[in-house]
């Protein structure tokens, strides 16, 4: 009876979708959308459920996105994607081996399920590996008749059946979560040319963090915070259960009161539109992480290497172009250690790091591997010259002096979490304002006039006004860290290559160029050639009175040879 029941939905898609498939009729995958759709909510409610099919509106020939998000039930849940072909592309995506389709395979096979049909054949993906697939007897290129296989309800069944399982490593969770990460990156690039509410959000974002953000910074912005704020919330133990994304921003806000802010205003209900699918999925799939699962897997602490493998699945040349890669211990605790006897031998301070009058700042701060090794060097010292009793209450006022700056906001979320967890290892709460990390661009003007955009931005207009201040009026004695490589990178130096054009003065990096050395230039236009020139400033220039210091980052050879 239901392999009858089938057939006869067959009979009739096959009828309506070949009368539109005449020549001259217009595009052969748009036209088959309507009978398609009729098609699937019918077996959907031969397998006992009720679904609403999401189409997408914006059909350009470049798109990524898939044609359809499906959400199930009267929760409306979203459960998978659909991408559906024109008639005899087929459904197999190994023969994808270039052009647009290959390129929006490599986006959706990270997906954790999504079906592929051009209404002859029917593919189940899960996570990029094909699980199932549904052959009909016919062809509608050839006429209307078309007959169930056997194999096509089930498809439908198991793939309405989804729901997202806990990861059980790192590598789990990172494919889990770094395709529906660029998934959203790629529908907020593809909506924000048409989405005015999008745009002004991204001029509010410009404005409030990163002036100088292309739409592609923008929308890669837009997709790590809502990602890294969702596993944050559930690294805090927020039970995802029947709560909204606000509720669950709110939650977060407690503890954490720029990425819960940005969660919040990056999903505002007046914003999402055709992101709530992607968004959704994401709260589904990141709502069933347990990391005390993750850390007993891992054996050590779970974010340790959690972002530079998310960055490498999400993202490769992001990766590359943003320098984010892992920095082994054995290198922070050698670089750590060496600063800390340069102030005990050199700079009069005894207490090394420990001193109350030694600021520090990272100002590539990643996940905060360098800031978390002189947290423990600070609490050792402490220990050793006053007690373990005195370690709680001095390590407190030390955190005023420890200082990291980021510009993205999935590494900003794990170095936040990290850093906190070690100072309740150590039982030492923060200090009443908080760590001072903040998501700024380091080498943005720091004497730009402050924008006001109302107080719902205030956490995060708070953390590039904090950044600034700490830039132009705070002495630091100790610049550290592993700032990002990248050649090529000019028009990337902000303030530092191209200066402030309201100010008499030239670029900082001028004092970097040598007369009659113009064919070696291109050498200057490197990430850490404009990170090394910042240090020098801070450390040495920027605060008259204050001419010492040291400067102690893992660089490329080519700044001692270059």
């Amino acid at each position: 009876m239901v392999a009858a029941n089938v057939n006869t939905l067959l009979t009739e898609f096959g009828k309506t979708a070949y009368a539109k498939l005449a020549p001259g009729m217009g595009s052969p995958e748009d036209n088959i959308r309507g009978p398609f759709e009729t098609l699937f909510t019918g077996l959907a409610a031969l397998g006992g459920m009720a679904v609403i099919p999401i189409g997408e509106t914006k059909l350009g020939e470049e798109r990524v996105r898939p044609d359809y998000a499906i959400l199930v039930g009267t929760d409306r849940l979203p459960v998978g994607f659909i991408e559906l072909k024109a008639p005899g592309v087929g459904s197999n995506t190994d023969k994808f081996r270039k052009g647009h389709n290959k390129r929006q395979w490599d986006r959706l096979a990270a997906l954790p399920n999504v079906i592929y049909s051009d209404g002859n054949s029917w593919a189940l993906y899960r996570s990029g590996k094909k699980t199932r697939v549904a052959t009909l007897v016919g062809d509608l290129q050839v006429g209307p008749g078309l007959e169930d296989d056997g194999w096509l309800l089930p498809l439908i069944v198991e793939f309405l059946d989804w729901t997202p399982r806990p990861p059980t490593g790192i590598a789990d969770l990172v494919e889990k979560v770094a395709g529906l990460c660029a998934l959203l990156r790629a529908e907020v690039l593809e909506l924000l040319p048409d989405s005015p509410s999008l745009a002004a959000l991204a001029a509010d974002w410009r404005n409030l963090l990163f002036p100088q953000a292309s739409d592609e910074r923008f929308a890669d912005g837009y997709a790590q915070a809502v990602t890294f704020a969702l596993l944050l919330a559930r690294a805090e133990g927020t039970d995802f259960t029947g709560r909204s994304v606000h509720e669950i921003s709110s939650m977060l806000s407690k503890n954490h009161s720029l990425m819960g802010k940005a969660l919040d205003v990056l999903t505002d209900p007046s914003l999402l539109g055709e992101l709530r699918t992607s968004v959704d999925t994401l709260v589904r799939v990141c709502g069933v992480v347990d990391w005390n699962v993750l850390r007993k897997a891992k054996g050590k602490e779970p974010w340790l290497h959690f972002y530079e493998d998310f960055l490498a699945a999400y993202d490769p040349k992001l990766r590359r172009e943003t320098g984010s890669y892992y920095t082994p211990p054995a290198v922070v605790e050698c670089m750590v250690a060496f600063v800390d006897e340069v102030l005990r031998t050199h700079l009069h301070r005894p207490l090394g790091l420990a001193a109350d009058d030694v600021t520090i700042v990272d100002p590539a701060m990643g996940t905060g591997t360098f800031l978390l090794d002189i947290v423990g060097t600070i609490a050792r010292t402490i220990e050793s010259t006053e007690g373990p009793g005195a370690v709680p209450a001095r390590l407190r006022e030390a955190a005023k002096r420890v200082i990291g700056f980021e510009i993205q906001a999935g590494p900003y979320a794990v170095a936040e979490l990290r850093t906190l967890a070690t100072f309740d290892r150590y039982k030492a709460d923060p200090p009443p304002n908080g760590l001072r990390l903040y998501v700024t661009d380091t080498l943005d003007d720091p004497y730009v006039e402050d924008v006001h955009l109302g107080a719902i931005y205030e956490p995060i207009a708070r953390s590039r006004r904090e950044a600034n201040k700490v830039k132009k009026e705070v002495p630091v004695l100790v610049v550290i860290g592993n700032p990002p490589y990248g050649d090529k990178a000019k028009g990337r130096g902000g303030w530092i290559e191209s200066g402030n054009p309201g100010a008499e003065e030239p670029p900082l990096l001028d004092d970097f160029r040598q007369a009659g050395s113009g064919r070696y230039e291109y050498a200057l236009k490197n990430l850490y050639v404009y990170f090394w020139r910042w240090a020098l400033w801070k450390a040495f220039e920027a605060h008259p009175g204050y001419e010492v210091g040291v400067v102690a980052f893992i660089t490329s050879s080519g700044w001692l040879s270059g």
